[in-house]
């Protein structure tokens, strides 16, 4: 803090003799985010003309909620150095709150587009030698070369290149886009000296869309010039210029999913589709709906719905099905397929071909109107810079904002729907069922038995799954980062698998190798969904989700603030086998990310992880251990574990026998909590945890407890 508001370290070089010292140090790197957890950053102290002459020990950081920042820090390298506190970023905290930090736009949608053709690394002009220092530089800037994205080079560059003498390039690689914010060293090519001139750090952010944007400053000289590589034009752009800035809009207000116009049907096989398409209404972004839209609706008779969900910014460039709704099948018409990407600034662009009929339009999905980011600037076919349109949401009833996340996600939210009648190989014709009289609310996992199964991909034998037309699913199951998706709904009869087109219904995958699915009253009676009982096998892998199949390690000896020397617990004695779930008396735990003291844990030397537990998203992750002993936190270096997080928030561990004994693993009592309820668990994995609970150590019980 400064004089009770809060700050943080300098993310930049500091000017030397700052901050009560010679050489002042700052953080080489971008502060964290939340969830991030604890990371390490490279601590530089700027002295002789180098702004990392020094380069101290590194330290741990961690972003606070309430915005603030905490470091861990060490003994630096060497004398008259000394961390530095940046009052430049200092707020009124007459409360101890903490400073608000992100008060600017994201640079990747404010920046100027630097597109100087001279900057080339393929570029020489000896006689008109450039000079960015006498640049008035402000803000960030992305790099272009006559239209197309480039980046600064990585290696060194010829002296005289990109209109200057000494052309600067980056020294060290760009960041990634999970990296955010970075600061790097600035090398000038001189004298047979590929770094003669290290000129002031600059900042750079990687952006969705796979360009950069760069904080530029005034080099430290002269006849310096920031150079933009050729060699990766191709790489960061593809041969066409970006679709998300090289497009037309398409604002058609009859194309909206509330307009009818039966009397003027418009028909989009006689429009000459050239390109891209952002599509609007009215002057708002608004994307093609992902579910049937009713029939002639947007001005015409078979309205074009997307038939899958839009990409995320990651994604590139997709290909989509396109439905069109006629005849009771809201996919009666399988159109040409389109691509779609997904843009910065929260809006879509499509390149729409010649539908397969007439009478067939494009919708306009105006219940998710969307405000698209201002105050970036995007470029035209003919490389001029203009900044796009500021747009306000609408606020007339008839459309509204979507609300994407206001429920809870459905890999966790949903109900267990196990009933052996849907199996794919039963048969009961004498008391068929009908999923039309079923009040169907929200999402859910079909088991069989109590084994995790998913819904079939191909077509089910008529009168199985307890009915007369069974339900499968046509088309593939999504990947996990394919989010929710639509899918077309087929009822086999008459000699034709697809005979019933139901309504389509949204799935999901889940971590942990399951399905949910939004199950919808079908179009006729006599349906069913249907169990695939033949891929049980493969939705449950042959070992079971760790999520399910662990011990509970309850032993109270574990807590971070309980000590015992004279009976010192030693986890290398422990038979470990498989996964398992941390308690301290009945109450979830994990355990501690941070240094335990030593003698705590009911051992000698505590073990804790040297690093973050992972999100549910992340899967099995392998994490260092590490004992604190003799004044150094990690002077055991213990054998790395497997750590997964599971639906409930709890965590389960793979614990094996540490490097040496006298150390046990720690349960860090400051994070207990209530055990969550969470889905119920397969009947086969309890029946083999019974089995296995007599094998366990005292003071271990089997899984059955606190569900």
């Amino acid at each position: 803090m400064y004089k009770g508001y809060s700050v943080r370290m300098p993310e930049s070089c500091v000017n030397i003799n700052m901050c009560g010292t010679h050489a002042p140090l700052w953080i080489n790197g971008a502060h964290p985010q939340l969830q991030d957890g604890v990371v390490t950053r490279q601590i530089c102290g700027n002295w002789n003309s180098d702004c990392c002459n020094f380069k101290s020990n590194p330290i741990r950081v961690k972003a606070c909620p309430g915005n603030y920042y905490v470091y861990e820090f060490v003994s630096p390298s060497g004398c008259s150095l000394a961390y530095c506190a940046d009052v430049r970023v200092a707020a009124p905290t007459p409360t101890y709150q903490p400073l608000t930090i992100s008060n600017s736009a994201d640079p990747c949608y404010s920046y100027t587009v630097l597109d100087e053709p001279w900057r080339a690394t393929n570029y020489s002009d000896t006689v008109n030698a450039k000079c960015d220092q006498s640049v008035s530089w402000v803000g960030w800037y992305r790099l272009m070369y006559k239209g197309y994205s480039v980046r600064m080079p990585e290696s060194c560059v010829n002296i005289n290149m990109c209109g200057t003498h000494a052309p600067l390039w980056i020294n060290g690689t760009h960041p990634q886009l999970q990296d955010g914010v970075v600061t790097r060293q600035i090398c000038g090519n001189w004298d047979s000296d590929c770094c003669n001139f290290r000129s002031n750090p600059i900042r750079v952010k990687a952006c969705p869309g796979n360009y950069y944007v760069y904080e530029f400053v005034k080099p430290s000289h002269c006849r310096l010039a920031y150079c933009a590589d050729m060699k990766v034009m191709t790489q960061t752009v593809s041969s066409s210029a970006d679709p998300c800035y090289s497009y037309t809009v398409l604002d058609e207000p009859w194309r909206a999913t509330n307009f009818s116009n039966t009397a003027n049907v418009k028909c989009d096989q006689s429009v000459s589709w050239v390109g891209w398409y952002r599509l609007m209404y009215k002057g708002y972004s608004v994307r093609m709906p992902e579910s049937c839209v009713n029939i002639n609706m947007c001005g015409t008779h078979a309205p074009l719905w997307i038939n899958g969900a839009h990409p995320q910014l990651q994604d590139g460039v997709v290909t989509r099905q396109i439905c069109g709704n006629w005849g009771s099948n809201c996919c009666n018409f399988k159109s040409k397929p389109i691509r779609v990407k997904a843009c910065p600034g929260n809006y879509y662009v499509y390149e729409f071909v010649k539908p397969s009929d007439c009478s067939l339009a494009y919708c306009a999905d105006v219940a998710v109107a969307a405000t698209p980011t201002p105050t970036y600037q995007s470029l035209t076919n003919d490389g001029v810079v203009t900044p796009t349109s500021t747009y306000q949401s609408l606020t007339s009833t008839e459309v509204t904002t979507q609300t994407v996340s206001s429920s809870a996600d459905p890999c966790l939210n949903y109900t267990v729907l196990d009933e052996p009648w849907r199996a794919t190989n039963y048969s009961n014709t004498v008391n068929a069922k009908c999923d039309q009289s079923v009040s169907w609310v929200g999402w859910y996992r079909l088991m069989y038995n109590g084994q995790d199964v998913r819904m079939p991909e191909s077509c089910v034998d008529i009168y199985m799954c307890g009915t007369h037309a069974p339900l499968w699913i046509n088309g593939a199951h999504p990947q996990l980062q394919d989010g929710v998706v639509t899918r077309q709904i087929c009822g086999n009869w008459n000699g034709n698998c697809c005979n019933f087109k139901s309504n389509p219904i949204r799935v999901k995958a889940c971590p942990g190798n399951y399905y949910v699915y939004e199950f919808v009253s079908p179009s006729d009676c006599w349906l069913a969904y249907c169990a695939d009982t033949e891929v049980t096998t493969q939705t449950v892998s042959s070992s079971a989700d760790p999520c399910y199949s662990y011990t509970v390690l309850d032993e109270p000896w574990r807590a971070t603030n309980y000590s015992n020397t004279v009976n010192a617990k030693c986890d290398q004695s422990v038979t470990w086998v498989g996964w398992y779930r941390l308690m301290y008396n009945g109450q979830d735990v994990r355990m501690p990310e941070s240094c335990v003291d030593v003698f705590m844990c009911g051992t000698h030397t505590p073990l804790w992880i040297n690093g973050t537990h992972p999100e549910l998203q992340d899967g099995v992750v392998t994490r260092q251990i590490c004992g604190n002993w003799n004044s150094n936190c990690c002077n055991f270096r213990s054998n790395p574990i497997q750590v997964k997080a599971c639906p409930g928030n709890y965590y389960v561990y793979k614990f094996v026998k540490p490097s040496d004994c006298w150390l046990a693993y720690c349960a860090d009592v400051t994070t207990a909590h209530g055990a969550t309820n969470i889905p119920p668990l397969p009947k086969h994995l309890v029946k083999q945890r019974k089995r296995r609970s007599s094998a366990n150590n005292p003071g271990q019980t089997s899984t059955s407890e606190g569900f």
